[in-house]
């Protein structure tokens, strides 16, 4: 692979995991406007905001990934010019730098700080005040719905935040080669495969077939 391909898969890996994060973080607070203000709701979350919010995500995840990649691809490479890893991912290209890879890895921190641990803590007020809100609901079928509208969210935010995570937030040093690559593949590929599945279920036809199909399986 030439480098300047390299240095595309890394910004395209880097840019769509930090849009997804940010993506992620701004759901969290759509679903706390739909629980807590649920009249209000279209004129707080109008279609100006919406787009307004979708140009945020991608002008973040945009400079996010420029700043990760600009840093990392600039530091001079040793005679090894063999990555150990599935793809070019910037933690690994630090790793075979000749030169003192400081200033890099304090951008790849300052990066992952923001899209993480900011983040992260945005999603944490969003449903500890979704909670609150819940636990006020009277009926037993309002508190249902209300929670059966964050599930599926809190399932994907806990897959992605969960691996990224454990892979971004470590000195480059202290990661094992092995680890990384398992870590990758599970940020990856489990939620795409998992995001159609988690999704969908909250379909009341999709349930509909799905309770179908399974009375089939069982009693056939």
């Amino acid at each position: 692979m030439s480098f300047s391909r390299c240095a595309a898969q890394m910004y395209t890996y880097l840019l769509l995991g930090c849009t997804e994060c940010v993506l992620l973080a701004i759901m969290a607070y759509d679903r706390y406007i739909a629980i807590v203000f649920p009249l209000r709701y279209t004129i707080i979350i109008s279609r100006t905001v919406f787009v307004q919010l979708a140009i945020f995500c991608w002008l973040c995840g945009s400079i996010m990934a420029l700043l990760d990649t600009v840093f990392t691809l600039q530091l001079p490479l040793c005679d090894n010019d063999v990555i150990d890893h599935f793809f070019c991912e910037s933690t690994t290209f630090v790793k075979m730098a000749c030169a003192d890879s400081y200033v890099a890895e304090m951008v790849m921190f300052c990066v992952a700080v923001f899209v993480l641990l900011i983040l992260s803590l945005v999603i944490l007020i969003s449903y500890s005040c979704i909670v609150v809100a819940i636990i006020g609901i009277r009926s037993s079928e309002g508190r249902y719905k209300a929670f059966s509208t964050c599930a599926s969210h809190l399932i994907v935010v806990t897959v992605i935040y969960g691996t990224a995570i454990s892979m971004h937030m470590k000195p480059v040093s202290k990661s094992s080669g092995n680890q990384e690559k398992i870590v990758s593949v599970l940020y990856i590929a489990m939620p795409p495969m998992l995001n159609p599945m988690i999704y969908s279920l909250r379909n009341k036809d999709v349930k509909a077939a799905l309770k179908k199909f399974m009375w089939r399986h069982f009693h056939h």
